[in-house]
């Protein structure tokens, strides 16, 4: 063992990076030096066009003999800076070597390796004696060929699998359609998860065989060994899971919503784990994470005016504990909390007897992004081995509103980057309203489309958020939080005037549509999992006072409901078939439901003159469906795939003018960038200098 044992080591490595798998492999350590002593690598994987020169060079660091091999180190080096001069050949000392008889050839990797076991034993011993200083070392982990980590963080971070070996994110093609992906970090090329096309939040089970993940609003579970995902519970707007070593899932459902719930790995009832306060802005508590007892579990909860703790709560009752305020969630690794303040990465040492922390906190990376939101889930991952994981990008957060041509051809932009999470233009096309997250809440903003500059609409410290516009353009509805629920009010679109609370009850309801010629208002009402309603609520002035009226025309579970221009039909998504669907059938009659889309779709919006009905795939692709409105039936023509890449993880990010051949759509700030991930090794070992 001298300096060419090193030159062998190198060109294995060499190798490696070239062809993209071990020059020799074997299942056991013997099996493995005997392909070393006897087998010669495979040639033919190298890339074609690997220059003769670079083959060469391998060649002669591989050699079986070491008189073969280089002699030193350097010749490699000039060989590769200067390839013109070639390769060193063997001087006239190095023989060709002798060829051994089988059973002698046999029994050198037996002593070969004999004398492995026994260099590792000493260096072990050695190691054992020195104790040498734990180095942090930091790798570039690159998205899959031709894809790209998802942009702005919409589908939620990546997450490393307890046991520090493989790591799943989500990755977006040209075509804006996204899937997760699971890497092995021994170098083995990433697989895509079937069944998890647009995917977000994955987390893993703790012993790392399953990932479960959320996608067409439901919570699902996929063995990694194979077979098609599980379904387990509903999750119409998820903000995260975490597995229990009990067996148990704690997770988001509704960003907007309720508290966390939990529901055994192996499916059943949905039950509470958390109860928010009075002061907990209608829930939003997101992003559990279990700690090491498997009980208790860190999650991260929105405050007014726009403040994030993040609290600790146990299986065992739904009391929460407050532990810090932060910028971010947090998670638990190697004695610490970490979590994010603005954009910077934070470690706090975190005693796990008390559930407190118990020294200050230290940066340890910059510039990490956030997901969705300022105010909500960060880039990052950690594992129990001490590897951390994060993206990098943070300043660059934010969706900007832009807009597209059918053919998703930017035209230009509208304002700056901002967390728009809804986004509705008004009837006469000249002035939009949005909902965005800023430092001071969730308030509704107005656009005049001919200066592009923001103007506050809402000011109240509690959210408002789902606008929708009157068809006369004076007045614009919401939801506001102001009782401790999502309750219905309206205000004069010139922003003058008081804020009206148009229906309250102690139920969640959303606005979906406003009937063209105003007496009817639509809205849904919301329990823990999913819909629970659409309801009419009757505007005209005779109705003064009404309650609201169910709608028996539309299934139960229903979502989305929207007015065609006429106001004799709704488009709404229903979960009938088992997977979300956009379908049509008539407002005030049953019967002459039509189904729109075959390969799922959410989100649809009627065009301004009936002809289409627009609605976005589980992926973000915007689709196009004709259609024609005779008598008291709906023809349904051809569907068109229009662009991807818009978010589906929030309200409505896309409107359509009246031509309808343009899209204003909130889309991450560039499509076609994607930071690589950022792995750290013994990130630990770097608190100390």
């Amino acid at each position: 063992m001298d300096r060419r044992s090193d030159i062998f080591s190198f060109g294995a490595v060499l190798y490696e990076m070239l062809a993209g798998k071990p020059a020799f492999r074997g299942e056991t350590t013997p099996d493995l030096l005997e392909a070393v002593v006897k087998n010669d690598p495979d040639w033919m994987v190298l890339p074609a066009g690997t220059p003769t020169y670079l083959r060469r060079l391998l060649e002669r660091t591989l050699a079986k003999d070491r008189k073969q091999r280089l002699q030193a180190i350097g010749e490699a080096r000039i060989a590769l800076e200067h390839p013109e001069s070639g390769v060193p050949e063997r001087g006239p000392e190095q023989a060709p070597a002798a060829r051994l008889h089988p059973k002698t050839a046999r029994w050198s990797w037996v002593v070969a390796g004999v004398f492995a076991l026994v260099a590792g034993a000493v260096s072990l011993v050695h190691f054992r004696e020195t104790q040498p200083e734990t180095q942090l070392v930091q790798t570039a982990i690159l998205p899959p060929e031709k894809l790209v980590f998802d942009p702005g963080g919409r589908r939620g971070p990546m997450a490393l699998s307890p046991d520090g070996k493989r790591i799943v994110f989500a990755a977006t093609g040209e075509d804006g359609k996204s899937q997760l992906w699971i890497r092995p970090l021994d170098g083995t090329p990433p697989q895509p998860i079937p069944g998890s096309s647009g995917g977000t939040f994955p987390f893993w089970s703790p012993d790392a065989r399953y990932v479960g993940f959320f996608a067409g609003g439901k919570l699902k579970k996929v063995d990694t060994a194979g077979g098609p995902p599980v379904t387990l519970a509903e999750a119409p707007n998820p903000r995260g899971g975490s597995w229990s070593t009990s067996g148990t899932i704690v997770f988001a459902p509704n960003n907007n919503l309720g508290g966390l719930v939990k529901i055994s790995s192996s499916g059943g009832a949905a039950t509470a784990a958390t109860r928010p306060g009075p002061d907990t802005n209608g829930g939003n508590d997101r992003a559990p994470w279990f700690l090491p007892d498997g009980r208790h579990f860190l999650f991260s909860s929105l405050r007014p005016p726009n403040r994030v703790q993040v609290l600790v709560g146990s299986l065992d009752s739904g009391d929460t504990k407050m532990i810090a305020e932060t910028g971010s969630n947090a998670v638990y690794s190697a004695g610490r909390l970490l979590f994010l303040r603005e954009h910077t990465l934070m470690a706090q040492p975190f005693d796990l007897k008390t559930l407190s922390t118990n020294s200050e906190a230290v940066p340890i990376a910059e510039s990490v992004q956030q997901s969705f939101s300022p105010t909500t889930v960060g880039m990052f991952s950690a594992s129990a081995t001490g590897l951390l994981a994060y993206s990098t990008g943070g300043d660059d957060s934010g969706l900007q509103l832009t807009w597209f041509d059918r053919a998703g051809k930017a035209l230009g932009t509208v304002g700056d980057p901002l967390y728009f999470s809804d986004i509705e233009l008004s009837p006469d096309g000249k002035t939009l309203v949005v909902s965005v997250f800023h430092a001071r809440g969730e308030d509704l903003w107005t656009y005049d489309l001919s200066k592009g500059l923001p103007v506050r609409f809402t000011f109240d410290p509690a959210r408002a958020d789902f606008p929708l516009w009157s068809p006369d353009g004076r007045s614009i509805a919401f939801s506001s939080v102001r009782k401790g629920h999502w309750d219905l009010y309206r205000k004069s679109a010139d922003g003058s005037g008081v804020e009206d609370l148009m229906y309250a009850d102690d139920r969640e309801k959303y606005p979906n549509s406003w009937a063209p010629d105003g007496k009817f208002l639509v809205f849904v009402t919301l329990d823990g999992s999913g819909s629970d309603g659409q309801w009419a609520l009757p505007l005209t002035p005779e109705s003064a006072g009404a309650a609201p009226k169910p709608m028996p025309v539309l299934p139960a579970g229903t979502r989305y409901a929207k007015f065609s221009p006429d106001g004799r039909w709704l488009a709404y998504i229903s979960e009938e078939s088992q997977r979300g669907e956009v379908y049509v059938a008539p407002f005030s009659r049953p019967g002459g439901k039509r189904q729109i889309s075959t390969n799922g779709g959410i989100k649809p919006r009627w065009r301004r003159d009936g002809k289409e009905i627009f609605y976005l795939s589980p992926e973000g692709q915007l689709m196009a469906t004709e259609v024609r409105i005779s008598g008291e039936m709906v023809e349904v023509g051809a569907t068109r795939a229009l662009f991807g890449g818009i978010t589906t993880a929030n309200g409505y990010a896309y409107d359509i003018p009246s031509d309808g051949q343009r899209v204003l759509a909130a889309v991450a700030k560039d499509q076609k960038s994607g930071e690589p991930i950022t792995l750290v090794q013994n990130w630990a070992a770097g608190l100390k200098k």
